[in-house]
């Protein structure tokens, strides 16, 4: 019993199989196969993973043709061996001369970026994965390669850092921030320069969408000329008319926090989708240190958009490399790697993934040392928690005796529920005169967090919660007894916010308050050694994202990085810090980073390197 591989064209892979029935649900599950009714054969792409995965479902019984042979060594030699080199090294000495400015390990990262071109970079947080990116890109063009003009797709308070990374690395290239209203972006993307950066929700207004799935997709009269020339079928409302960024050939692509991109379906994915061109002749990176936020599954879209070919279909992903479970909907949940793929899986992505963590690469960095304080809530709060927890319902009142303030705070459902909960796991509520709930004075979290500063003496410290009305209680109190602070919240302009990091780095300010979603992403926080969270986001992504604000390059001025969790005995609080230490282990299932580390037997060398 045999079943046969041979190279079919240019791009495909022609199966043969001696049992066609036995074999018709392994093939059907492979990634990218389809069977041709006329032709009665099986067909997939040419592609490393497609080898992989062929081996792993026939074996022995796997008999592959000579010119999928000469395909395969050829594929190995000149890509799969030297990216799997380049992946695990923490340096390349052919660079030190040509770029004496990066890291040992950032040389690596460069080089293999250059040798890879798709790919995906994870490094942890607070390394420089912007930094390797644009080095990337003056090595390819070192190299005789004209790598622009790329666009860099980034969050929107990472876009100016880019810009001023870009200008501090690479002066002579010219940046082009697409801003402004829609008018200037159009200008902005239709003038000629070297780097275009935009931000992850700008793309969507100048791109068309790719398709995904049955999803339909919105067409005007000239793209089908089925539709009415009506109001509702216009060019400027069509989800398939190429608009001003599909205008351009990217000759790179740079997705900044990738993970962002975990749901296919979603018009932002598919509008960034669509900027990617058929082949490997287009660079395309991706940057995320946390690559998966609560399972696998989320790798999909970054990998789909790295490497179309070998990812073609989320579903098939799924069902051969994830491990799924019933969830307490009576859904299906990915909770993890299939541990009778995980070894196939691995080698398909790894050639195109690139991970150091900072134990590894900064041993220089101070150890976190994590610190939770278990506080009590208020009577008022308890009352309300409990009501809120039982009934679905608590009755507010006034602490200051304003009947105006006192009403009732109602869940109408699990989720409003589970938000009502953890409100009242930091602070009381008050009603305002339009009906809203919001958090008021006594707070548990606020009192706690002036005994640490009253504690801390003069030492700066930097303060997250995931709720802005939290923010707002502590700046309040803050201000009350007259300690120095600034903010960094939902709302502000890029250069307010860039303003309030520089107040609290240069020392104007002892204490800088964030909200997770805001702070917890693209700034430097190192002057503190101390960060102390009022509340977590539900996201391990997010948390660990804004823990790594003060825990990076730069932080090695102090001992140790001290993360303290504020957190409610009994409450929600206690099963959120659970559920983030499944996602993590989840992650690490996947990047590994212990192996890395014990792999990587350079802490002398790094040591060394940095007394020098």
């Amino acid at each position: 019993m045999t079943i046969t591989l041979e190279r079919h064209g240019d791009n495909k892979v022609l199966i043969t199989s001696d049992y066609p029935l036995r074999d018709k649900e392994l093939l059907k599950a492979l990634p990218g196969s389809t069977y041709s009714v006329r032709a009665h054969e099986w067909t997939a792409p040419l592609t490393w993973g497609t080898c992989v995965a062929m081996r792993g479902m026939f074996g022995d019984e796997l008999v592959v043709g000579p010119r999928l042979t000469e395909w395969s060594i050829n594929e190995h030699a000149n890509r799969i061996a030297q990216a799997m080199t380049l992946r695990s090294s923490w340096d390349d000495p052919s660079l030190a001369d040509i770029y004496p400015e990066l890291y040992p390990f950032q040389r690596a990262g460069v080089s293999f970026l250059t040798f890879a071109r798709q790919a995906l970079l994870t490094d942890e947080m607070g390394t420089g994965k912007t930094i390797q990116t644009i080095f990337t890109l003056k090595n390819h063009l070192r190299l005789g390669e004209n790598p622009f003009p790329a666009l860099i797709v980034a969050p929107n308070n990472m876009v100016y850092t880019w810009k001023r990374e870009i200008e501090r690395w690479w002066p002579e290239a010219k940046v082009n921030v697409i801003k402004g209203h829609i008018g200037q972006r159009r200008k902005l993307i239709e003038d000629p320069a070297h780097f275009y950066v935009i931000n992850l929700e700008g793309v969507r207004g100048h791109s068309k969408l790719a398709g995904y799935g049955s999803i339909r997709l919105r067409q005007c009269y000239q793209c089908n000329p089925m539709m009415p020339n009506d109001k509702t079928h216009q060019p400027a409302r069509c989800e398939t008319h190429p608009k001003e960024l599909n205008q351009k050939e990217w000759k790179t692509l740079i997705i900044d926090e990738a993970h962002r991109m975990k749901d296919p379906a979603a018009k932002q994915s598919r509008a960034i989708k669509s900027l990617r061109r058929h082949g490997n002749d287009q660079l395309v990176y991706g940057l995320t240190g946390t690559p998966i936020g609560d399972a696998p599954a989320d790798l999909w879209t970054m990998l789909n958009l790295i490497s179309p070919s070998e990812f073609p279909s989320r579903q098939k992903y799924i069902d051969r490399y994830c491990l799924s479970s019933y969830n307490m909907f009576g859904g299906f949940s990915v909770i993890g790697l299939n541990p009778e793929h995980k070894e196939e899986f691995f080698k398909i992505v790894e050639p195109r993934f690139r991970r150091m963590p900072k134990a590894a690469v900064l041993p220089f960095l101070p150890p976190k040392v994590r610190i939770d304080r278990f506080i009590e809530m208020t009577a008022p709060q308890a009352k309300a928690y409990k009501q809120m927890d039982k009934n679905q319902i608590a009755v507010l009142e006034s602490p200051d005796g304003l009947e105006e303030l006192a009403g009732v705070a109602v869940s109408a459902n699990p989720l409003t529920e589970l938000g009502r909960l953890t409100q009242f796991a930091s602070a009381y509520a008050t009603v305002t005169e339009d009906g809203q709930i919001r958090l008021s004075e006594p707070s548990n979290k606020i009192d706690a967090l002036m005994e640490i500063l009253e504690d801390t003496g003069d030492e700066p410290a930097v303060v997250m919660a995931q709720s802005r009305q939290l923010i707002e209680l502590a700046a309040a109190r803050l201000q009350k007894h007259k300690i120095p602070f600034t903010k960094i919240v939902g709302g502000q302009g890029a250069w307010d916010r860039e303003q309030a990091k520089e107040r609290f780095q240069n020392g104007h300010v002892r204490v800088i308050l964030c909200t997770i979603s805001a702070g917890g992403i693209g700034i430097t926080l190192t002057r503190s050694k101390r960060i102390i969270f009022l509340q977590r986001s539900w996201s391990m992504i997010e948390q660990k994202q804004a823990e790594d604000r003060v825990h990076r390059i730069g932080s090695e001025i102090h001992e140790n990085i001290e993360i303290i969790n504020l957190i409610a005995p009994g409450t929600i609080e206690e099963w959120q810090m659970k559920a983030l230490e499944g996602k993590e282990e989840r992650m690490q299932e996947f990047v590994r980073d212990a192996e890395i580390v014990a792999q990587l037997n350079i802490h002398d060398d790094m040591e060394e390197l940095v007394a020098s």
